[in-house]
């Protein structure tokens, strides 16, 4: 190694010991801006659990009164997520961030819905609302520390090379979106359900804040890893490195390997595993049906092209 190459190493080293804490601050920044907003986030997560049908309902309501009882008005803010029913001697001053006035001797009125999550220990709470910021702030930033690693490994990479990054990350980003999406409005409901059906057999449903979100990033981030994992299928398939005649030989495989992966990356429950599973199946006959077309496509240009030199 020359004394040129060497200086270079180092360099390199000194340029990705930058990038690292750059990342490094993103996230941080992302985790501290979603643990501001954590009570949201473990609202927006709870939601799921919002099942009323078959006469489960595991919303509870609690009714409130807030009362001056004392001489002088009252400056009073109405909690985040609760709903203002009625009042008397009270006025609303701020829309916006649902301040009143109460006069002496007046009150309000409201509700909030609740889901019956227990902490079962202090920390529980702190230790889960750091848990989930953790994975929003690591999910939210994804798009400026993917940038800042394209940016750094670029100079390296052919410029063919640079034009197949951009479309991997884009569709990346959408299908982690869509697995996302999948397991919010379609996984999470129907496990829900499911488990919550279940274990009405057995004993009363009592259930963890803590365990809860664990079972439900899990859900979360599985589906999204499962849905990644065919972006990269479709870009093989895209760039013709996959045929469709490749795919149908290894069917039985990937339906096996569907159903496997269901198993590791969801929790030990039928529903879990079969909502994963079998829209990886459906993707990757899809994916099968593109190649089909892309192929057709390439013979139907080819041939346009020739007819087209002929004349």
């Amino acid at each position: 190694m020359n004394e040129n190459s060497f200086g270079s190493f180092w360099e390199h080293l000194e340029e990705l010991r930058i990038v690292l804490i750059n990342i490094a601050w993103i996230i941080i920044a992302g985790v501290l801006l979603s643990f501001i907003f954590h009570d949201s986030n473990a609202r927006f997560l709870q939601k799921p659990l919002n099942i009323s049908s078959g006469g489960i309902q595991t919303v509870e309501i609690s009714h409130k009164r807030t009362l001056n009882s004392s001489d002088e008005n009252l400056i009073w803010q109405l909690p985040f997520g609760a709903e203002q029913k009625s009042l008397f001697k009270a006025v609303l001053k701020d829309p916006n961030h649902q301040i009143y006035m109460i006069f002496p001797e007046g009150y309000i009125d409201w509700e909030t819905a609740q889901q019956p999550l227990l902490l079962l220990s202090p920390m529980e709470g702190l230790s889960t609302a750091f848990k989930l910021s953790l994975w929003m702030g690591i999910l939210g930033t994804s798009p400026l520390w993917l940038y800042l690693i394209f940016k750094f490994i670029a100079p390296a990479l052919h410029r063919r090379e640079k034009l197949l990054v951009f479309p991997f990350f884009l569709l990346s980003f959408i299908f982690i979106l869509l697995g996302l999406t999948f397991a919010y409005c379609v996984t999470l409901p129907l496990a829900n359900q499911y488990l919550f059906n279940f274990n009405d057999q057995l004993g009363i449903n009592r259930w963890s804040l803590a365990f809860y979100m664990d079972y439900t990033t899990l859900l979360l981030l599985s589906n999204a890893l499962a849905f990644e994992i065919f972006a990269i299928i479709l870009l093989l398939v895209h760039y013709r490195l996959l045929k469709a005649y490749q795919m149908k030989s290894k069917r039985r495989h990937v339906i096996v390997a569907a159903f496997i992966l269901g198993a590791i990356l969801t929790p030990p429950d039928i529903i879990s595993q079969l909502l994963l599973a079998l829209p990886l199946i459906l993707l990757y006959e899809m994916t099968i049906i593109y190649s089909y077309l892309r192929d057709w496509m390439g013979v139907f240009y080819r041939r346009e092209v020739g007819l087209s030199e002929r004349s």
